[in-house]
């Protein structure tokens, strides 16, 4: 089963089951809340005896401090074969506060009726109904590790994803707030090996940082509104095994970054200026697992002027650590 829990003194509750439970699976869930509505659509990877991993998704109201969920719904086809096997993927969701809907995006290695084999980005309401059929992008099937970013001046997304047809890339895709493709995928980094690459908004300065794991180290850079370059490239540490992740501070107007090093077990941390300067990289586990702390997540949270980061340690305990910018 799938689960997901409040902070005690509240109890996990089950966001999926599986219809064969000798053939079932279900990974990476993600999750993004609507303000508008109280809403939180939680998507996630799923194998039910199913021809491939298929998109799953479900929205999650809290109404007297009980969870009420909304049917579950696939975001894909039934006949969809998505990425779900490849360390750090997922089915990232965002919230759109001006179009008042959620974004969802995924790898697929095949075509279907709606579409060919590339990174796929779906609109979903915040009832949970799909909106008009999702776009592709043109790569072809070898890509990976989609992330999404959305910029309310310019009321675009930017989709960055891992590609490796013509040699390792970090790649990323500007789509209108319709989901139309704006132009081609714009190479963001080349190496022998690229993973994990995400883009991060400044609102204020309306810019990108745009982080990666590249060559064995974790790398970030500066972009402009066009995903032009604004800097040099900057290392933050040694390459992540299986999580990175990017947000913007709205406190302290500055990145914050984390990550699962791949030379040790432990989860490190670090906040990086506006101006792209990174600064110290903190270890924010320290507790030594014998198989690591895996997928590295964090909050912020905006009334106490902090950040929650968890982690799954051993993939049998999660762990959560308070941050102060």
């Amino acid at each position: 089963t799938l689960t997901s829990f409040f902070l005690a003194p509240d109890q996990p509750f089950v966001l999926t089951a599986p219809g064969n439970p000798s053939a079932f699976y279900a990974q990476f869930p993600r999750v993004a809340f609507s303000p508008d509505t109280g809403t939180f659509l939680v998507t996630w990877y799923v194998y039910d005896n199913t021809p491939g991993f298929l998109i799953q998704a479900r929205t999650v109201r809290v109404q007297g401090g009980v969870p009420v969920l909304g049917p579950l719904f696939l975001v894909s086809t039934p006949t969809a074969s998505a990425n779900g096997g490849a360390e750090g993927a997922g089915a990232p969701v965002i919230y759109n506060p001006d179009a008042k809907e959620f974004v969802v995006a995924w790898a697929q290695t095949n075509a279907d009726a709606k579409g060919p084999a590339g990174i796929r980005v779906q609109r979903v309401s915040t009832s949970g109904t799909l909106i008009g059929n999702p776009s592709s992008t043109s790569d072809g099937r070898d890509v990976d590790w989609p992330a999404l970013a959305y910029n309310p001046k310019a009321g675009e997304y930017v989709l960055t994803y891992g590609a490796w047809g013509s040699g390792a890339q970090a790649r990323a895709q500007k789509f209108t707030t319709g989901g139309s493709p704006m132009g081609g995928p714009v190479v963001l980094a080349t190496g022998t090996g690229v993973w994990l690459p995400q883009a991060i908004h400044d609102p204020k300065l309306d810019r990108y940082l745009v982080l990666a794991s590249i060559d064995g180290k974790t790398t970030g850079r500066l972009f402009d509104v066009s995903l032009q370059p604004l800097a040099a490239p900057f290392v933050l540490r040694e390459g992540t095994i299986d999580g990175v992740a990017g947000y913007y501070c709205p406190k302290s107007s500055q990145f914050f970054a984390i990550l699962q090093g791949s030379s040790t077990n432990d989860d490190f941390a670090a906040f990086v200026s506006a101006s792209g300067v990174p600064g110290g990289v903190f270890s924010w586990t320290s507790n030594q697992p014998k198989l690591g702390n895996f997928h590295p997540r964090a909050a912020f949270n905006s009334k106490r002027g902090e950040w929650l980061a968890v982690t799954s340690e051993n993939r049998t305990v999660l762990v959560g650590q308070r941050i102060s910018p």
